[in-house]
C-alpha cells in the first residue's frame, strides 16, 4: 500500500538502491528458483504521517507537517534459520539515513521487499563498489648535484602536497612521501628546477584505489574480484588448449585454491 505522492515504480527503484550490510557470500543466487532462507532476505515498511499538534498557528488541531521516512524504517523479518546465523538485527541497511520518500499528513506506506543476491552486469544496484581508480606510482628524483642548500627549504615549502622533508640538518631534501604526489608539477614550474628534480612514474607500479558501497570492505572485495579474475582466466586457458569441460567452464577453478594464491599475493 502506497498512499504518498512518490509512484510505486519510483518507490521500488529506490528501495532496490539501498544497499543491505550483510555479506553476499553467505546467500545462494535465487535465479528462477523458490525463495527461501538462503536466497532471500525479507525486509518490511510500514509508516505512517500522523498529525502534529506543535505550533501555535493550530487551527484544526494540528499543524500538518511533512515525515521524512528513513532506510532505518526498514525492519528485517528473519527467515528459516537467518536469526541464528546473523543474530538479532544482524541484518540491516547500510547506512540508515538515505531517504526513501516524504509523507504528508495521513498518507502512508506499507509494503514487504525481498532481497535477492545479483551480480553487477545485471545491474548496478548489485555492485558493491562506488568508484574504483587506479594511477601510476609517481617517480622522484632530486638531482643533489644542482641542489644548493638554500634550495632545500625552497623546495620543501613548494610541494603543495608535503612530499619532501628536510634531513641531515638542512644539508640534503628527500622524497618521503611519493604515494601522496599528485605531479601538479609545482616544484618544477619555476624557471631551473625542472634541472633539479625529475618526475616520472614507475610504468609497472599501479595505485588502485577501491570505494566501497558498504556491504564489503574494500579489501574483500578487491580478494573476490582477483578470484573471479583468476577463474575467468583458468576457463579461457583451458578453452584454448582444448582440456575444457562444461564442468569446468560453469564452475571454474576450485575456490579455496584460488582463495589460498590471492592471499599469499596480498601478504
Amino acid at each position: 500500500m502506497n498512499s504518498s505522492i512518490i509512484h510505486d515504480e519510483v518507490l521500488a527503484h529506490r528501495l532496490g538502491l539501498v544497499p543491505i550490510k550483510v555479506d553476499p557470500r553467505w546467500f545462494e543466487f535465487k535465479g528462477d528458483g523458490e525463495a527461501n532462507s538462503a536466497n532471500t532476505l525479507v525486509f518490511s515498511l510500514d509508516v505512517k504521517c500522523e498529525w502534529s499538534h506543535a505550533g501555535e498557528d493550530n487551527v484544526d488541531g494540528g499543524v500538518p507537517y511533512t515525515m521524512p521516512v528513513y532506510a532505518s524504517h526498514l525492519v528485517w523479518c528473519p527467515q528459516g534459520d537467518q536469526e541464528e546465523t546473523f543474530g538479532v538485527n544482524g541484518v540491516r541497511p547500510a547506512y540508515e539515513d538515505i531517504l526513501l520518500a516524504k509523507l504528508r499528513p495521513g498518507q502512508s506506506i506499507k509494503l514487504e521487499a525481498h532481497c535477492e543476491k545479483g551480480v553487477g552486469k545485471d545491474h548496478a544496484k548489485f555492485s558493491p563498489v562506488a568508484t574504483a581508480s587506479y594511477r601510476l606510482l609517481p617517480a622522484i628524483d632530486i638531482v643533489a648535484e644542482k641542489m644548493q642548500s638554500e634550495d632545500n627549504q625552497k623546495l620543501v615549502d613548494m610541494c603543495p602536497m608535503k612530499v619532501f622533508d628536510i634531513e641531515d640538518m638542512g644539508e640534503s631534501v628527500a622524497v618521503s612521501r611519493p604515494r601522496d604526489c599528485s605531479v601538479c608539477r609545482e616544484c618544477i614550474r619555476l624557471e631551473g628546477w625542472s634541472d633539479k628534480v625529475k618526475l616520472s612514474r614507475v610504468p609497472n607500479h599501479f595505485i588502485f584505489k577501491v570505494e566501497t558501497v558498504g556491504m564489503l570492505t574494500p579489501r574483500q572485495i578487491v580478494v573476490e574480484s582477483l578470484r573471479i579474475l583468476r577463474e575467468k582466466c583458468e576457463v579461457f586457458l583451458a578453452i584454448v588448449d582444448g582440456s575444457a569441460t562444461d564442468e569446468t567452464v560453469e564452475e571454474g577453478t576450485a575456490k579455496d585454491e584460488v582463495d589460498d594464491d590471492i592471499a599469499d599475493m596480498l601478504g
